[in-house]
């Protein structure tokens, strides 16, 4: 069929052709997708979702895919096709599918979660590793003595900033994978002097792609991620290891006041259990991850001017977040899609 006459078929028609051009079942066009651009542009066209909603949870109960309930943040083909492939990564010989179902247009929160707590838990054998070479040299005076907190956060413009950035691009589809891969591991603007610093960059990418898309618990996966990484270097890199807990406390404090508008993804992203099954430690709510990080403080004064600071910064994120949205509900042509945190 001619690719002129294409736009004048009925919906069911287009269905149809579809599935002949591409000469594959559904599992197979899923996969497809991943890789062929122009099939994956048809996949996502607005006038499927209602065929794909159908398709796609037919499949999964087919598979017992748990249910999940329905948000907005992605659209149809993406949510479902992502949950499925997810699923079959579990199957041996799938593996590989976990890899897929991360990446766009899927951006399934669960194969995020996997490959961010992947790398974060390799990170325990590398402190091993590296520990007794390092001990010697560590400051031990305290952090908060000398380092201001303008100074504090331009460390973290040097370690990190870069990566929640690519992380936005990508879901904005404004990054190839091609690119995707030479910014994220051979990035000359930064110097990547150890396996550590490569397995949290990887495990922060991740998880800073939860955060763009899934509300409250992308932002605890992102808060869980930099939880770890600071543990991994407190003996390390004291200073940094600081940094990335206040980090994580302004990614709680974020998480904390999206909670209330992200039912749908708190019960998908943890299966109908709650913000407990998302955290290793099995905390049941955001409030109390919040209390059991402030103890990582050293006293009084210290948590005092942290959360002080902390604040502001979360509720500076929140502003600029609620306005990315006022700005998409008032743009008549935006595409039903994603949602980017502040920076």
């Amino acid at each position: 069929m001619e690719e002129v006459s294409y736009k004048y078929l009925s919906t069911e028609d287009k269905w149809d052709n579809l599935f002949q051009r591409a000469n594959c079942n559904t599992l197979e066009l899923i996969l497809l997708a991943a890789s062929d651009k122009k099939i994956q542009a048809q996949c996502l066209a607005v006038e499927f979702e209602a065929i794909w909603q159908v398709r796609l949870i037919a499949l999964c109960q087919q598979v017992k895919i748990p249910f999940f309930k329905e948000q907005n943040n992605l659209p149809i083909f993406s949510f479902y096709a992502g949950v499925f492939l997810y699923f079959i990564s579990k199957t041996p010989g799938q593996e590989h599918n976990i890899i897929i179902a991360a990446k766009g247009p899927y951006f399934n929160f669960h194969s995020l979660k996997s490959l961010a707590d992947k790398f974060i838990d390799s990170l325990s054998s590398e402190k091993e590793n590296v520990i007794k070479e390092t001990t010697a040299n560590i400051n031990k005076h305290s952090f908060y003595r000398n380092t201001s907190g303008d100074d504090l956060f331009k460390h973290h413009d040097l370690l990190s900033l870069d990566t929640d950035l690519l992380a936005k691009q990508y879901v904005e589809n404004k990054v190839e994978d091609e690119t995707l891969i030479s910014l994220l591991y051979e990035n000359d603007n930064q110097a990547v002097t150890s396996k550590t610093d490569v397995r949290i960059k990887k495990a922060c990418f991740y998880a800073s792609l939860a955060a763009n898309i899934y509300k409250a618990p992308g932002y605890l996966l992102y808060a869980e991620v930099l939880f770890y990484s600071a543990q991994s270097l407190q003996t390390l890199d004291q200073s940094t290891a600081q940094l990335y807990y206040e980090l994580c406390y302004k990614h709680l404090l974020i998480a904390q006041e999206l909670e209330s508008d992200s039912t749908a993804e708190i019960h998908n992203a943890y299966f109908g259990h709650g913000v407990a099954n998302g955290n290793n430690q099995r905390i049941k709510s955001i409030d109390l991850l919040i209390e059991k990080l402030r103890g990582f403080f050293n006293d009084a004064p210290q948590l005092t001017i942290v959360t002080k600071r902390v604040k502001h910064m979360a509720e500076s994120a929140l502003d600029s977040l609620k306005q990315q949205v006022s700005d998409l509900s008032l743009s008549d042509d935006e595409e039903a899609g994603y949602i980017t945190p502040p920076n």
